[in-house]
């Protein structure tokens, strides 16, 4: 392909960036593309040669699983399970920019896919800073920009790379892409990878990489390729694994260091994850870090581990706490808690009675509030705002602002992390609480889902009977009191 093939100058319209495109100094793909694709050493070959290496290193995995991307028979669809921090996402990133720049063939397709645009980006920004990185692969590549959309364009091959969410099948229609690669594949809907699977169809050589670790247990898509591919192995269908055997020890370091091929090759530190074991749950533990399934727990805290915390009384008044609140209209309990930055408690709970015509009282819960206001020195009301946003604009105008904010337990990056900073608490024993026997039924209620930014809570299913209202007013109260820092000692705030 001549390098002279595509010179344009930049463009007035808006989407375009500024920065012509000038090709400079080697061409990155080769003039007459190989007919049966290129060969794993070329392509390892290609990355050691044109990536930045302060970037991106070939480590000893990445050439185990090209090798068996790029053989004889190159598989449609792929899997990678592997524990976190072992440099998944740049290996993907790697791919992502071999695909778009080193293979040479024309119009090349590559999508970053994801549950969210922000999971996207992870891999599509490595992508982008590697491309940025190189004066040889910048000087062909062009950013192009649609709203909070992006994505890098090669004008000389007629090629795009961009990240894309998966918000549902219909979003991922119309694409042919050459490489599709789903982050978290563990988390992914199987219609979405479907979407994926039919579309590469319509090109030769196409691949969809799926790569991650094992997510929502045997219900998930990536259970059902992995099942697939043990039970009916087909060439078009690659399923690698790095994990410990079942029944290995969760402390037996030699296991870890087969588990997770980054320790050995110095991207993930074997002193993290002792300070993780002692701080995680063995069932996350095992997924994240072991890339072992394990079966959902049917219960979020370990057993025991709640009753056996310290008992404390509810705080004096005058005491300076946070309140938690969740509340609904008529088909759940509605449940307000208090919390310390090492306590926590329950101040009342309006709990459903099971009959289809109850309605939670509004107006005595709004009291019991305004009684916990003058009661304590309340820093802050949390409040989920589903189903109450009337009434906590109404607590906002008495209160103020500042004082009645609104935490949105359905926004899973920051309730997630929440809860296991609550289960952290209670697993190293640095939290006490009432003992409220509604509480620990609530708690005990809790169901863990785990996900890419962590293990939030659910009910079993979307209308049980057994509720969880307390368990999350509690998660919320404490995650907020802990960072504000609320009932510690002044002198220890500012050491």
């Amino acid at each position: 392909m001549s390098e002279t093939a595509l010179k344009p100058a930049a463009s007035t319209f808006r989407g375009y960036s500024s920065r012509r495109v000038q090709p400079a100094g080697r061409q990155p793909w080769p003039k007459v593309p190989r007919r049966g694709g290129p060969k794993p050493r070329e392509v390892v070959a290609w990355l050691r040669d044109w990536l930045p290496s302060d970037l991106f290193r070939v480590l000893a995995w990445y050439q185990e699983v090209i090798e068996e991307l790029y053989g004889t028979r190159r598989p449609t669809q792929a899997v990678v399970s592997i524990g976190r921090g072992n440099g998944k996402s740049t290996f993907a990133a790697g791919l992502g920019v071999f695909e778009l720049m080193g293979r040479g063939e024309l119009q090349p397709q590559v999508l970053n896919v994801a549950t969210s645009f922000g999971q996207a980006r992870i891999v599509f920004d490595q992508a982008v800073a590697m491309i940025e990185a190189s004066p040889e692969l910048r000087s062909r590549a062009l950013s192009r920009w649609y709203g909070a959309y992006t994505r890098i364009e090669v004008p000389q091959l007629g090629g795009a790379m961009q990240a894309l969410p998966t918000r549902d099948a219909r979003s991922l229609q119309g694409y042919t892409p050459s490489l599709a690669v789903v982050d978290e594949i563990g988390f992914i809907n199987a219609a979405s990878w479907a979407a994926m699977a039919q579309a590469i169809v319509k090109r030769r050589q196409a691949q969809v990489l799926g790569i991650g670790t094992p997510g929502l247990g045997e219900s998930g898509l990536m259970w059902r390729l992995r099942a697939l591919a043990r039970e009916d192995p087909h060439p078009g269908l690659l399923y690698r694994e790095y994990s410990v055997p079942d029944g290995t020890p969760i402390d037996d370091e030699r296991a870890w260091r087969a588990a997770n091929p980054g320790i050995r090759s110095g991207v993930k530190s074997i002193a993290a994850m002792r300070d993780l074991l002692h701080s995680s749950s063995e069932e996350d533990f095992r997924t994240y870090q072991l890339g072992q399934w394990t079966q959902a727990a049917s219960q979020w805290l370990p057993p025991g581990s709640w009753d056996a915390l310290p008992v404390c009384e509810a705080p004096p008044a005058g005491a300076e706490v946070v309140l938690g609140f969740d509340g609904s209209a008529n088909n759940d309990s509605t449940a307000l808690c208090w919390a310390s930055a090492d306590m926590v408690g329950l101040v009342e709970l309006w709990e459903h009675p099971g009959d289809p015509s109850w309605q939670v009282p509004r107006d005595a819960v709004k009291a019991r509030i305004r009684e916990c206001f003058k009661r304590w020195r309340v820093r802050v009301l949390a409040a989920d705002p589903f189903g109450w946003q009337d009434g906590l604009e109404e607590l906002a105008r008495e209160f103020g602002d500042r004082r009645v904010t609104q935490y949105p337990t359905n926004s899973y990056g920051r309730f997630a992390p929440a809860c296991d900073r609550f289960y952290t608490a209670v697993k190293t024993e640095t939290l006490r609480h009432d003992h409220a026997p509604a509480l620990a039924r609530h708690i005990a209620n809790a169901i863990p889902r785990p996900g890419p930014k962590g293990t939030a809570i659910g009910k079993a299913y979307a209308r049980a009977k057994d509720k969880i209202d307390a368990a999350v007013a509690a998660v919320v109260a404490h995650d907020v009191a802990r960072s504000m820092r609320v009932g510690e000692p002044r002198e220890a705030m500012y050491l």
